[in-house]
């Protein structure tokens, strides 16, 4: 297992407020085989102020929760449900009755995790289930933001070249830095890929230098964030009650009479929400099997538009690899 992690999510287990942890005290120590067993480092959750003592609402076990259990005491895992202040008595997370999603953080992460909470339950994101929400702290990391003359960052190019100025360019080549390259190439005795590739980097600096100092650097804006396209089916009606739960949202807090009406807009939403996309795909398979009769190339091009193409961004040779390590 990884020694920086955190596993979120509902794992159908249910565990009480049984300990999630093996801990021998040192005046056991000699009547325990200690090398035998799994130690779990108990000290972390004292060292960052985290209770040993786990609460929670829900005082029944399954068998599922018996293994998330074991799992935690052998991989170093806490579950961090029912000892924060955010969690402080262990709320329900499923149907007000139980509690099966968790977060689990590996003993090394402890010093970075600040707070757990489980949210007030919304239809719009599950039938039954309560969001829950993390809480870390980043580590205290100097980053430097200085750019030399040799780096440049991605934000910054260089103007396009123009021949105007190509006398420029090569008075601007730094010759003391072409002299030492050649000394090296000269002085090289065993030629390995690493050194081919050292030798190349250093002229192409030379090169890049040159011509940022000739024709000058343009700084980019960055890129604009694009602006999330709605799905398909999400029409008018869809827009206008978000917008309503949007704005009753806002005044939650108010009173428990807003705190209904918050309620109600959500209710309204979802249905609306339900209603569009039920009446899209109804829609959508009538034009299917119309085109399929009358116009076979609109047909495929109907049904490639509505193809998911995303590919993920991480390689699955990569993913088998880091998980096999």
């Amino acid at each position: 297992m990884p020694s920086y992690g955190l596993a979120v999510g509902d794992f159908n287990a249910r565990t009480g407020s049984e300990d999630d942890f093996i801990f021998v005290p040192d005046s056991e120590s000699h009547v325990v085989d200690i090398e035998n067993i799994q130690i779990n480092a108990v000290c972390n959750l004292d060292q960052y102020d985290f209770s040993r003592k786990r609460n929670s609402r829900d005082k029944n076990k399954n068998r599922f929760g018996n293994q998330l259990l074991e799992f935690c005491k052998g991989n170093n895992f806490f579950i961090m449900n029912g000892r924060t202040l955010g969690d402080i008595d262990g709320k329900f997370t499923c149907r007000n009755s139980s509690v099966v999603d968790y977060c689990l953080c590996s003993a090394e992460l402890i010093q970075n995790f600040t707070d757990f909470k489980v949210l007030d339950f919304s239809s719009l994101y599950s039938d039954v289930h309560s969001p829950i929400e993390i809480s870390l702290k980043q580590t205290d990391q100097e980053v430097s933001t200085k750019c030399s003359d040799d780096t440049r960052t991605n934000e910054q190019k260089i103007n396009n070249w123009t021949n105007e100025k190509s006398y420029k360019f090569l008075e601007c080549l730094n010759l003391t830095e072409i002299e030492n390259i050649n000394s090296e190439i000269d002085g090289t005795t065993v030629v390995t890929q690493e050194t081919v590739d050292m030798i190349i980097s250093k002229i192409g600096k030379v090169l890049i230098n040159s011509a940022g100092n000739t024709f000058g650097f343009k700084v980019s804006a960055g890129k604009k964030s694009k602006h999330r396209k709605n799905k398909p089916w999400f029409d008018h009606d869809c827009k206008a009650a978000r917008s309503e739960f949007r704005k009753m949202k806002r005044n939650k807090n108010k009173s428990p009479f807003h705190r209904g009406l918050v309620s109600d807009a959500e209710k309204t939403y979802k249905n609306t929400m339900n209603k569009a996309h039920k009446k899209y795909r109804s829609d959508f398979r009538k034009k299917i099997d119309d085109l399929k009769q009358k116009d076979a190339k609109d047909f495929w091009r109907l049904l490639n538009e509505n193809k998911s193409t995303a590919q993920p961004k991480i390689d699955f040779d990569k993913l088998v690899s880091y998980f096999k390590s």
